[in-house]
């Protein structure tokens, strides 16, 4: 896709003529909020891979290929905090359930597994297991120029918040994180996005989010009052990306670079001033 004015999405710059009649009384754009995984940051190597990596340090002796299978099986039978767990104790049952799916031998599973728990969790609280895409950093600071709050808002638990540190991102975040694990509410929960926009200071209507779950992200936000914009990199998401074969995104706006949304913001707050 071409760079500049012609690479925003039609969904995006085109709004209908009430749209534009009621430009003097809509608000402005204060807030922007990024989903984390998938948005802000990837995996450097498939999740698989690099437990397997792990595993096999320790001689645990799995494939890349069982641990991917061996993960996405048990991943329906740990449901977040049921039975109430720390975020660290439902991770270390989470690795050890996908270990022994993957067929590593349960005596010897059970005597590596703090460490490998350990690494595994070490590994993905910093950037050695993930990296930044290259249009975050430069998006950051274009709206940090502009004097737009930005924040993350993530289905995760606090370990992202030393990710995002080891990323060079959060000095570039202007406003507080809402973390899943913290305020007690997970996307699409309209609640979530609440908190998020009153501890920054603004309204709903007030923010955008960011994201590239088409009903965690785009639907929760704007079911809870909030723009949304979907980011769907061409060819860029990693396992764990919630994806379906068939998707409508009608009536859906859509980016494939995050700097779209820094001409969106612009564009949509000029209106509204003008």
């Amino acid at each position: 896709m071409k760079r500049g004015r012609s690479s925003i999405p039609t969904s995006i710059t085109s709004f209908s003529f009430l749209h534009f009649l009621l430009s003097m009384t809509r608000s402005r754009i204060r807030l922007v909020l990024f989903d984390a995984f998938d948005t802000l940051i990837t995996p450097r190597l498939p999740i698989h891979r690099q437990y397997a990596e792990e595993a096999n340090k320790l001689g645990l002796c799995v494939s890349d290929d069982a641990v991917r299978k061996g993960f996405k099986a048990t991943s329906p039978l740990l449901l977040p905090r049921t039975p109430p767990l720390t975020a660290e104790e439902w991770w270390s049952v989470k690795i050890e359930v996908t270990m022994l799916a993957a067929g590593a031998e349960p005596e010897a599973l059970n005597k590596h597994l703090p460490v490998l728990v350990e690494r595994l969790l070490t590994r993905f609280g910093s950037s050695e297991g993930y990296r930044v895409f290259d249009d975050v950093i430069p998006t950051l600071e274009a709206f940090k120029a502009l004097g737009i709050k930005t924040a993350v808002l993530s289905n995760a638990d606090k370990r992202i918040l030393s990710v995002l540190d080891s990323l060079d991102i959060t000095p570039l975040l202007t406003a507080p994180p809402t973390l899943s694990d913290l305020c007690g509410f997970s996307k699409p929960d309209s609640n979530i996005f609440d908190f998020a926009s009153r501890q920054a200071g603004v309204e709903l209507k007030e923010a955008l989010h960011i994201g590239d779950e088409l009903d965690a992200d785009f639907g929760g936000s704007t079911r809870a009052g909030l723009h949304g914009l979907l980011i769907r990199r061409e060819g860029e998401f990693s396992d764990g990306a919630k994806r379906e074969k068939v998707e409508n995104l009608e009536g859906v706006k859509v980016a494939s670079r995050l700097e779209e949304s820094v001409r969106f913001v612009e564009e949509w707050n000029r209106d509204a001033s003008s």
